[in-house]
């Protein structure tokens, strides 16, 4: 072999294992972007804890190697939205992330430790003794209730706990993580910074609503959902302006659910969909009977949107469908940032075009503020907290509300108004338009026919004094 073709030997020789190397780099850059990604999907950003998908996972495969022995705690920091309003976001973030690290360092590497969102986080053990688990939730409550310094400031949050025990009989990962929160609300009922466990009664309260939420499903499919209205008034003029379409379930026993017990029920997404299309569907032919009977020219129906909803409710006309036929001009349609945030592009696109046919939009509570600059409004209407006006901080949130109220052009209403004094109060703020038990509850499409009649009378015997 002469020295060219030695030479060429070796250039290809380099050339392969170039080749090689270069392939075996590509390669561990395409498995580190792909282990990159996974991590990605399968944990929070923020907090580089699991987010509630790389924690479902990690729980399903506790539960399928020892469910006895699996323990779920899920927290929920007390009043964080207050803090995030305060201070900002920033501010926000950076308290998720402490209190991240404070879990994370309290489950050690014995326990999974998840970001589920917002202010929600879960953490899940193996061991089966109810000592050790509340002693767990115990340490990180305590851990989370130390001081910490953000912008400036000492901070102090407490956190609301729910412990779900096993053993659980082919229970899936999603059910544990609910039992955990079901003992979370009990926590947050009972005065929050507290510990509740998951206990028989809670199961057994737990079975009981499935059975109901079936039947009021059937109940759905049979028509069964029948409208009410709750009238509203503005008190400054004395007239009836409107009522509230409200849904009233009559079971074959007598017994009848209002609609914050069918929220109560209806605890899946897709059923609080139906419940509040099926109202509006079975209220259409009142509407347009009352219309026929003659309706002052200013009067409105107000509807919930519903309180919770999947994406597609949005996207795909579930919600656009409740409205074909009618007159948008007569209505007003509640919303609320939480179900608006579920998709709010077409959320924001559905509501404009609504509005653009002559509906109204409100929104239900101060929470739901931050929605302004995403969704065009007409009205804000105050929550009961502030109507009732017992903390020291409501006069100056109703001040406050009804001066943005003001600069922006937009109505103030409030609903659930139970006393003189407090419809007093609202309206020294400008709050004119009103209901609740002081204006009458509830009553039958026939009711209001007489009640608008007896206004409008009323309203003609006046005007015509001289």
């Amino acid at each position: 072999m002469n020295f060219l073709s030695i030479a060429a030997s070796i250039a290809l020789v380099a050339a392969v294992s170039l080749a090689v190397a270069f392939r075996a780099r590509g390669e561990r850059r395409h498995r580190a972007e792909l282990d990159s990604l996974v991590h990605a999907v399968r944990h929070d950003e923020m907090t580089g804890l699991l987010n509630r998908t790389g924690f479902l996972e990690r729980l399903d495969a506790r539960l399928a190697i020892d469910g006895a022995r699996t323990t779920v705690l899920y927290l929920d920091l007390d009043r964080f939205k207050a803090i995030n309003d305060t201070l900002g976001h920033a501010s926000g973030d950076e308290l998720l992330r402490v209190v991240g690290r404070r879990i994370a360092r309290g489950v050690g590497s014995d326990g999974d430790a998840a970001r589920i969102g917002g202010d929600e986080f879960a953490v899940a053990v193996t061991d089966h003794s109810s000592t050790h688990a509340s002693s767990i939730a115990e340490r990180l409550a305590r851990s989370i209730i130390e001081p910490v310094e953000i912008s400036g400031r000492l901070l102090r949050v407490s956190a609301s706990v729910g412990v779900a025990i096993g053993p659980w009989d082919d229970s899936s990962p999603v059910a544990v993580l609910g039992f955990a929160d079901q003992a979370l609300q009990r926590a947050k009922e009972l005065g929050r910074d507290r510990i509740e466990v998951f206990g028989s009664d809670m199961r057994a309260i737990d079975r009981r609503r499935a059975l109901d939420e079936i039947e009021l499903r059937r109940a759905l499919d049979r028509g069964e959902i029948q409208p009410f209205f709750r009238p509203e008034f503005d008190v400054e003029e004395g007239r009836l302006i409107g009522a509230e379409i409200v849904a009233r379930w009559i079971r074959e026993d007598g017994s009848i659910l209002d609609e914050r017990e069918l929220l109560t029920v209806a605890r899946d997404a897709n059923t609080v969909e139906r419940l509040a299309v099926a109202v509006v569907r079975e209220a259409r032919p009142f509407l347009r009977r009352l219309e026929l009977f003659g309706l002052p020219t200013n009067f409105r129906f107000r509807i919930d949107l519903p309180h919770r909803c999947t994406p597609r409710a949005w996207r795909d006309g579930q919600i656009a469908a409740a409205f074909v036929g009618l007159d948008m001009s007569r209505l007003t349609l509640d919303a609320t940032a939480e179900v608006v945030a579920v998709d709010p592009v077409h959320a924001a696109e559905l509501l404009a075009d609504l509005r653009n046919r002559g509906a109204q939009v409100s929104l239900r509570d101060l929470s739901d503020l931050e929605v302004l600059g995403s969704i065009a409004v007409d009205e804000i209407r105050l929550a009961r907290s502030v109507v009732r006006g017992r903390r020291p901080i409501d006069d100056a949130l109703l001040g406050a509300v009804a001066d943005l109220a003001h600069d922006l052009g937009l109505q103030l209403g409030a609903g659930d108004v139970t006393s003189i004094d407090e419809s007093h109060r609202l309206v020294d703020h400008g709050c004119h338009r009103q209901s609740g038990p002081l204006f009458g509850l509830p009553i039958t499409a026939e009711d209001l026919a007489e009640l608008v009649e007896k206004d409008l009378v009323s309203h003609l015997s006046s005007t015509s004094m001289p």
